[in-house]
């Protein structure tokens, strides 16, 4: 047992170590969320448009094309200023976590499947794209846990 603590503590990354993450990773979210979103707006009658054809969507597609890239900027600030880069990390990490769950869905159970995700990111294939969300909201999930035990 006292062998195991011993290993666990080896593996325990230093307080600058876990700073540096967290900021990669904050910044990794700073970098598509902003860049998708600005995709978006540039594109907002398209993507209104698109996001209009989701069936669950309905009437509100005009809302969500403007919630949907100003809630992207307003988590990308949050995640820049210091004191408010957790709640920036929980958010950003649950708006991806939302991404993955409508791709997922889509993949699960879509005939006609709808990417509205703004840039080169449309262009990703389904599998990928999914993969690449998960891979971001676990490292979300991480940054979070790391931001837990800076303290």
């Amino acid at each position: 047992m006292e062998r195991l603590l011993k290993q666990r503590k080896q593996w325990k990354l230093a307080r600058p170590a876990k700073e540096r993450i967290i900021f990669i990773i904050s910044m990794l979210f700073v970098f598509l969320f902003s860049y998708t979103a600005i995709d978006k707006l540039r594109h907002l009658e398209q993507f209104s448009r698109g996001i209009g054809k989701i069936p669950v969507v309905g009437n509100m597609h005009g809302w969500i094309a403007w919630g949907v890239p100003l809630a992207e900027l307003l988590i990308s600030a949050l995640l820049i200023i210091p004191k408010s880069n957790k709640r920036g990390l929980q958010l950003a990490t649950g708006l991806m976590s939302l991404f993955t769950l409508y791709l997922a869905l889509m993949l699960a159970f879509a005939e006609k499947r709808m990417c509205h995700c703004g840039g080169v990111i449309e262009s990703m294939g389904w599998v990928e794209h999914l993969l690449f969300n998960l891979v971001l909201t676990g490292l979300g999930l991480w940054a979070l846990r790391l931001k837990k035990h800076k303290q």
